[in-house]
Parts: structure tokens; sequence; C-alpha cells
């Protein structure tokens, strides 16, 4: 077979018939759409592309499948008394009670409210939980953490940092003072005041960089036998990164609150946290789209977008050419039924 036949073959079978310059009619109106679609078409690429640098994620909820019966309970705060008037106790639903000032560090520092919001008005949880970026949620979680080292500067105030092992039950973790509820000795009245500041308070392995409800948030109070308790619900969770396989296991809760002065009642003054494990697992897995289906979905807008506005210009161009075909038929019938108008014989 002679090139000239191959190549003509191939020509037959071109789908994209080529159109004379000279016979392509130009108008005002095609142009104007044309800027519109022009305009059109850039917003939708430039969404197409931020969409594709953008990480996505996909947030599902399932029974909870792990298999590890203990976490960790990573405590940072610092109460507005002195360490040796002070006492941690932690017992759980089947009973076990665990002595905790013995597996935390209790050290003497200054107390500051510095950077932290009272409790009932932190939207910073809220707020960020919603934007965080798993790239480097993981490259902390790699990370040694370093912020719990002791504060050699005295003071009145104790900072309690540490980690307790917990069953995965509801249990009651709580600070009170010594001789009330508790053996020991009895601690002056005057000298109870429960103001205190959460630096961090979570659940499972300690990543820094993961936000918790209760992370930097203060209780202030002038009275000496008040009554703080906090409500947490824990749900395990575990972040994913599709394209590195990388997986992070931690909990998540939420937390509500209430605050009492119990000085006419029976009630222990002191800090309560209730906590509670919920049967369910959150994954939140990162997708990130392939370039091959960014370009398919670019196809699809630039195609899609064309061709739909070139069919609304040739439909209502095609409407145009009838109204104005009709409007020219009604003047030239008009015309042709009009009466003559008679002339006057000339007179002689």
């Amino acid at each position: 077979m002679s090139e000239s036949k191959l190549r003509k073959r191939i020509t037959q079978l071109d789908v994209f018939p080529k159109i004379e310059r000279d016979y392509v009619d130009q108008s005002a109106g095609g142009g104007f759409v044309t800027m519109i679609v022009t305009f059109i078409l850039s917003f939708l690429i430039f969404s197409e592309v931020l969409e594709y640098l953008n990480a996505q994620y996909d947030y599902s909820v399932v029974i909870d499948y792990t298999k590890n019966n203990n976490v960790y309970m990573n405590i940072d705060l610092t109460v507005a008394m002195e360490c040796d008037n002070l006492r941690a106790d932690m017992y759980d639903s089947t009973g076990t009670t665990t002595y905790a000032k013995a597996a935390l560090s209790f050290t003497p520092t200054h107390f500051s409210v510095r950077n932290a919001v009272n409790f009932n008005n932190n939207g910073k949880a809220e707020i960020e939980g919603e934007n965080f970026d798993m790239d480097d949620l993981m490259d902390n979680a790699e990370k040694e953490d370093d912020s719990w080292s002791s504060y050699e500067d005295e003071k009145s105030s104790c900072r309690i940092t540490g980690q307790i092992d917990v069953h995965k039950l509801a249990g009651n973790f709580h600070i009170t003072a010594l001789g009330h509820g508790y053996g020991g000795k009895h601690t002056e009245h005057n000298q109870l005041n429960f103001t205190h500041r959460f630096y961090t308070f979570s659940f499972g392995d300690y990543y820094p960089g993961l936000i918790n409800p209760l992370d930097d948030s203060v209780e202030i109070t002038e009275k000496h036998f008040s009554y703080y308790q906090y409500f947490l619900s824990i749900v395990p969770t575990i972040y994913k990164q599709e394209s590195s396989g990388r997986i992070l296991y931690t909990n998540q809760y939420s937390v509500t609150d209430m605050s009492a002065d119990v000085s006419k009642s029976h009630d222990l003054p002191g800090i309560f946290i209730k906590f509670d494990f919920e049967p369910l697992l959150v994954k939140i897995v990162q997708i990130k789209k392939s370039f091959f289906h960014f370009l398919v979905r670019l196809c699809g807008i630039v195609g899609g977008i064309y061709v739909s506005f070139g069919n609304i210009y040739r439909i209502l161009f095609t409407i145009y050419n009838l109204i104005m075909r009709k409007n020219q038929k009604d003047s030239s019938s008009e015309s042709e039924h009009e009466p003559l108008v008679a002339q006057s014989p000339v007179e002689h």
C-alpha cells in the first residue's frame, strides 16, 4: 500500500472536521458568550487546581476493633495549692483504685494563666480541629516531647505531670486535698484553692500537635470549697495517610463540665474527671487525588462547559432568527394589503 493511500484512509478517520475561516460567521453575540465561557472556565479550573493541591479527608465511624485494653492518660496541669497538700487518685469501673500521686510528678511552681482561656469560652479546639494538617500531625508524632521538664522556681502552686496506665473502661481521676475525703494530715481550709490550668490532657500515646478540648483551659476561683467536675466521652481515633501508608492511633474526646461551691454540703472540694470509652472508632483517612484523575476532571469541565454553552448559543440564535423572520413576514404581508390612494380627476 502506497503512502498516499494510507494517508487517505487515515484522513477518512478524522472526526475533527476543519471549517475554512471564510465560512465562519462571527458576531458580537458570539463574542459576548465567549467572554462568559472564558470567565467560567477560568474560575472552575482554578477551583479544580486548588482541590487537587489540597488534601481531602474521609471520615467514617465503625465498631472499635482495636485490641489494646490499656491506654495512657497524659496529664499536665497546675493547681494553685502547695504540692504537700494535694493527692491524686484513680479508680475504674472494676473497683481498681490507684494512688496516682506515686505515678505522677508533683513539682512546685508559680501559677500562670498566660495564653489560657476559660474552658466554657474555649472555641480553639473546635476551630483548629476542623482545619488540622495531617502531615504536621504525623511529623509531630515522631518527635520526642520535652514539655514535661521540671520547674525549679519555687512557688505556692503545684504542676502535676506524667502518664497513668488506665484500663479501657469507665473511670474517675480526681485531685483532692489531704485530709478531705482521704487519710493524711488535715489541710487547713484557708489553704484550699482549686484554681487550676490544663496545659494538656489526653488519652493514648502522647503526640505534640493533637488538639484536645481541655488544652490551655483555666478555671479560677476565690472560694476555698470549690468543686469541679468534668465528664469526658472518649472515642478511639485512627489517622491514616493513603499516600505514605502511615497510621496514627490516638483518642479524641468531648467534654462537659460543672462547678459548685460545696462549703454547705457534704461533697468534697477538688477536681474530678470522669471518663468513659465509646465502643466506636473514628477513621480519618487523608485522600490525595491522582494526577490522572485530576486531568480527567479537568477535561470533563472544559469539554462540558464548551459543548453546553455552544448548544445553548445555537438554540438562542435559532429562536432569535425565527422571531426575526416572523416579524419580517408580518411586515411584508401588511405592505401587500395596503389600499391604493385614488387620484382625483383632472378638471378641464
